[in-house]
């Protein structure tokens, strides 16, 4: 706002001596410049630069600006609010901590936080009064003395995307503030931004070729006729947006309005042309059919997807290995009644039809779910609705509403004694018992084995006792076993990381026994074991720990068990209760100094600053706080250093909470945790079913997926039927992503053999091509969050490994064939 009798401006930012002492804690980083483009008066304003947040990069980003340095009056207790303005030119939406001083401190004073939407200008006014009471949160603090402000702190936190902030116009008001001159002279820019008429006019255009493309053929059938009636009805649509965006008065919040309508017809219409493509495909048919891959969502409505519609679907495995796809049925303006899809015949390699009976391919195909998920306080998805996930076994046939698509989920087996090459599927799609299409599948079976066990360490915990609660003690108790089975096939081996007590010498052969026993957790050691007000109870509660152990562990080594054991201890616990802790693990690696202590203790340096580094054997940090060189420095003390997700690890990190894609769970399992080298991962929990009952509606399901607070799908990674469990979508990639974990292993296995060959040129061509694939390139993996989110590129680097590994074995069986004559 001008200076005026009541406006006196303390930084204006007009001149490049106003920004050369504004103090930067990550200069290295960040940077700050004088730019036109959204000064909210005169010529120039203040912008900060810094770039998306990386692992490694420092987390907080910080601009400072201190008394008579940067801003040229200190006394503002004359006035009634401290006042400025700010754009945030970002796609991103973020949040600025602002703090205000009276020291050389910014934890002393007043502090806010302020939310800035994308593309938006923001005036920001502070009550001088609300500083001087040194507001925290709506609650006093420390004081601010008002006649001696210091510093001016912001502040951001670990930014999503690169940020560019601009400040203008640091200023003192009598009375209330007024940011009118601003906000007429920003608004038209910002609007501008956030309506993207381009994409307006990409959507108006991609109307008119799926026109073009359908109303050149002559046929009345149905498919086509709704194709052509949607596409009016959207250009109609869009048109009105088009004429609206182009008004110049309109405000920032009618942008906004009118930018998301623009964005949800963009979206309908790229969904239309997914219909015209099926139908153009199919022109004969009264439904669409295309090929969707795992990796990738089938939405039911509303959202479009990647989808072939062309040539035969194709999948590639090796043997003892699962992989999928899945067949999209679209029903046009009609609904299609009990559709169900099915394999039809199975013809090998050596031309032979494959019997039902046969065990060496197995197609397992089921009707994909949906949940309606709500929004949640912990992450921002671009689409609220139905999202597919559960894998509905128990509905051998499903209805398909008309204007929608609906999923099978086709799940492929190769035995391990199954007969390398193509095999040659038809899959049929039936309709009220009727087949209707069919859909040729090759199914591509690698000449190589991997291991059916994970190489991938784990501690998941699976919830036993949970199953009372939706089935019944008597029903659960039943399907128990059933559970096991079913999480063994999914590479899962049930643990309790938080039990109370030892599991029993029997529970852990039973496991043993369905070769699901991995790593177990002997008890949870936390803080509520202990008095933190009362430390002279400290020994009496360890010793009690320590009983406990020894009995158990004696037990273990009588049955041979005691080597997967280890003693999981204060999770995710702060660095107040370090001296209590600290006390505790000396005396129980004392007791028990062969036996692993595992811990999410929040030490960022991995005990290497405060001895906990010899009293702690696997580190477990959060994706967020995984630093792969302290890792690497870890490890070579000894130590193991594993990681972990949970609600609070959104994007650009992988996670799989339900809206996130399922490419994120199967990088994460596989490449992400190879290229890494972390030595395992914890999960707190994967059938968190409190107040749920069990699954037995769908493909539209009543059940709610929002199984941690409103975090949907955080800490339940499948669903309880009604006769037993149900996979799902984040499930089967979670699998898929262990299975690309063995499959670099054994890649590994394979270079280490060829170790000595590479002088030979013959050799020098395969292993090179071998390392590239085994290092994991960047185009799939660049860091913790840069990552594909194509799985077409994530499929040709897994069949590149493939192909290493069929190129090596080659050369080493000639070579051995060469060293036995």
């Amino acid at each position: 706002m001008p200076a005026t009798a009541n406006v006196l401006i303390i930084a204006d930012f007009e001149h490049k001596d106003s920004i050369d002492r504004v103090r930067l804690a990550n200069p290295m980083q960040d940077r700050i410049v004088l730019d036109s483009e959204y000064a909210a008066q005169g010529k120039y304003a203040l912008r900060f630069s810094t770039p998306a947040y990386v692992v490694g990069m420092p987390q907080w980003p910080v601009l400072q600006f201190w008394a008579e340095e940067t801003f040229c009056h200190s006394d503002w207790s004359a006035y009634d609010y401290f006042s400025f303005d700010l754009v945030n030119a970002g796609s991103e939406p973020l949040q600025l901590h602002l703090c205000i001083s009276s020291t050389d401190t910014h934890q002393d004073g007043y502090r806010t936080d302020i939310n800035l939407e994308p593309w938006g200008y923001h005036p920001i006014d502070i009550p001088v009064g609300d500083i001087a009471a040194g507001m925290q949160g709506g609650k006093p603090g420390k004081p601010v003395d008002i006649t001696a402000v210091k510093l001016i702190h912001c502040y951001l936190t670990r930014p999503v995307a690169d940020v560019h902030l601009h400040f203008d116009c640091f200023c003192l008001v009598k009375g209330h503030p007024d940011h009118r001159q601003a906000q007429e002279r920003l608004t038209p820019k910002l609007a501008a931004r956030i309506l993207n008429r381009d994409g307006i006019k990409e959507s108006i255009r991609l109307i008119a070729k799926i026109q073009a493309q359908l109303g050149c053929v002559d046929s009345e059938r149905q498919g086509r006729t709704y194709v052509l009636n949607q596409a009016a009805c959207l250009k109609a649509k869009l048109d009105q947006i088009d004429r609206r965006s182009r008004d110049e008065r309109l405000s920032l919040a009618q942008a906004r309005e009118l930018a998301q309508a623009a964005r949800e017809n963009a979206r309908a219409v790229r969904r239309l042309a997914l219909f015209a493509q099926a139908w153009q495909a199919r022109p004969a048919a009264r439904f669409g059919v295309g090929v969707v891959d795992s990796m990738d969502f089938a939405y039911p409505r509303d959202v479009p997807f990647a989808c072939l519609f062309e040539g035969a679907a194709q999948l590639a495995l090796a043997k003892g290995e699962y992989e999928s796809l899945q067949i999209a049925v679209f029903a046009y303006d009609l609904d299609l009644p009990q559709v169900s899809v099915r394999v039809g015949s199975l013809t090998g390699p050596d031309g032979r039809i494959v019997g039902r009976d046969d065990e060496s391919i197995r197609i397992r195909i089921d009707p994909v779910g949906f949940l309606a998920v709500k929004p949640s306080i912990f992450y921002k998805t671009d689409y609220i609705g139905w999202i597919p996930d559960p894998l509905l076994a128990h509905k051998p046939a499903v209805d398909v509403p008309n204007d929608t698509i609906q999923p099978f989920w086709v799940e492929a087996y190769a035995a391990p004694h199954a007969l390398p090459g193509t095999y040659r599927v038809q899959i049929e799609i039936r309709i009220a018992g009727v087949v209707e299409e069919t859909i040729p599948l090759a199914l591509e079976v690698w000449p190589f084995t991997i291991s059916d066990r994970p190489h991938l360490p784990t501690a998941i915990t699976f919830n036993g006792p949970l199953l009372d609660l939706v089935y019944g003690a008597e029903k659960a108790e039943q399907l128990r076993p059933m559970y096991i089975d079913f999480l063994r096939r999914f590479k899962i081996m049930p643990d309790h990381i938080y039990r109370r007590t030892p599991p029993t010498v029997a529970e852990l052969q039973d496991l043993a026994e369905r070769d699901a026993l991995g790593l177990f957790n002997i008890m949870y050691v936390g803080l509520h074991d202990f008095d933190r007000q009362q430390e002279d109870t400290w020994p009496t509660a360890v010793e009690r720990i320590k009983q406990l152990v020894s009995a158990a562990m004696e037990q273990y080594r009588a049955a041979g068990l005691d080597k997967s054991a280890y003693l999981y201890c204060f999770d995710e616990v702060e660095s107040d209760a370090f001296p209590m802790v600290k006390e505790v693990l000396a005396q129980l690696k004392a007791a028990f100094p062969d036996l692993p202590i595992m811990t999410t203790l929040r030490d960022p340096h991995y005990g290497s600053r405060n001895g906990f580094d010899a009293l702690i054997d696997i580190w477990t940090p959060s994706l967020l706080t995984y630093n792969p060189e302290l890792a690497m420095q870890a490890r070579a003390k000894g130590n193991k250093v594993w990681w972990y997700t949970y609600c609070s690890v959104t994007h650009p990190y992988p996670n799989w909470f339900n809206e996130y894609p399922p490419l994120d769970t199967r990088t994460l399992m596989g490449p992400m945790a190879y290229k890494f080298q972390t030595d395992g991962f914890l999960y707190y929990a994967i059938n968190r079913w409190q107040g749920r009952g069990v699954l037995d509606d769908g493909p539209y399901s009543k059940w709610d997926p929002s199984t941690y607070k409103d975090a949907n799908g955080d800490g339940s990674l499948f669903y309880p039927g009604p006769d037993g469990p149900l996979a799902s979508i984040r499930l089967q990639n979670y699998r898929d992503g262990m299975e690309d974990y063995n499959l670099l292993v054994e890649l590994r296995q394979r270079l280490d053999k060829a170790a000595d060959k590479c002088g030979d040129p013959q050799w020098r061509q395969a292993v090179t091509a071998a390392e590239a694939a085994l290092a994991v390139p960047d185009d799939i993996v660049t860091s913790l969050t840069c990552y594909t989110k194509d799985a077409r590129v994530y499929r040709q680097w897994r069949n590149n490994v493939a192909h290493a590994i069929m190129a090596l074995d080659s050369l080493i069986n000639a070579d051995n064939e060469v060293h036995k004559h």
